[in-house]
């Protein structure tokens, strides 16, 4: 995009127009024609909107079950994905959960995974659910006034039978 100009911002005085022109040549395609673009001679206005990130939950140490019938998938045992197994395919998967009592995970959501597209996000989220992997002991200091810790699972490379 060239000749850009902020049209309004709001709120006002905080930037967020400069912020909006640092970041308009990553803008990519033609705007959309939904009704929040409005088509001016020779342009558009195109609105942007920033939104607040929310802070990252720390980090807390997994504990895994070990099964001898399930070594070789390492900590993952029978949740590492299938397709991903038979291609040779790794990933690391973070999930943010609450932690129970006992260390057990629930309401648990995936933050980012490599390769998603293998299911290591799901397979991450079954394991937590299944009780395959609970809460290692809490790092010291404040828990996280939310309660959410976030967990680290890596799915390595299989083992060979």
């Amino acid at each position: 995009m060239v000749n850009c100009a902020v049209a309004s911002e709001e709120p006002a005085g905080l930037g967020f127009g400069v912020a909006a022109l640092t970041v308009v040549d990553k803008v990519k395609g033609t705007p959309p024609c939904t009704g929040s673009v409005a088509l001016q001679p020779g342009g558009a206005v195109v609105p942007l909107r920033f939104i607040p990130a929310l802070p990252t939950p720390p980090m807390r140490s997994a504990v895994f079950k070990k099964s001898s019938a399930y070594a070789r998938y390492g900590p993952a045992g029978p949740y590492f994905p299938d397709r991903a197994a038979r291609e040779g395919v790794t990933s690391v998967a973070l999930v943010d959960c609450r932690v129970g009592e006992a260390g057990q995970l629930r309401e648990c959501e995936v933050a980012d995974v490599l390769r998603p597209e293998y299911g290591f996000g799901f397979a991450a989220l079954k394991m937590a659910e299944q009780g395959w992997m609970v809460a290692g002991p809490a790092p010291e200091g404040a828990a996280p006034d939310d309660g959410i810790w976030r967990f680290q699972v890596e799915f390595g490379r299989r083992a060979k039978p």
